[in-house]
């Protein structure tokens, strides 16, 4: 997906990062032309992250082999970042981003739109 200008700058205006943004497309949940990773679903994703970290932690222990040992370190890594700008997601109240076929629009902060 291509971001806007417009995307751009609202992205620096709201404090999002691009990996944000990543993680919001990733876990979160598809409404038309949006995709809202609110609190609720942000929390499901770092619980799992955590069984998946504990998981791993438990094969590290078990395996003793250093090219095992070397992927399990790497894998760990990727899924202790997944989970600190999870947790960043989660401090903005969720992330909700606009987007049309191949086309980031905007991206704003889930809590901040208030319907009438």
């Amino acid at each position: 997906m291509t971001p806007t200008n417009h995307f751009a700058q609202r992205m620096n205006q709201r404090g999002h990062t691009k990996a944000m943004i990543e993680l919001a497309l990733l876990c979160g949940e598809l409404s038309g032309d949006k995709c809202i990773a609110n609190k609720k679903n942000t929390q499901k994703f770092i619980d799992s992250t955590d069984r998946r970290i504990k998981r791993l932690n438990t094969i590290r222990q078990k395996n003793s082999q250093p090219h095992g040992v070397h992927l399990v370190d790497l894998e760990l890594e990727e899924l202790k970042e997944q989970r600190r700008i999870a947790l960043k997601v989660l401090d903005k109240g969720g992330i909700t981003v606009v987007f049309d076929a191949d086309r980031l629009i905007t991206a704003y902060n889930t809590n901040s739109f208030k319907r009438c």
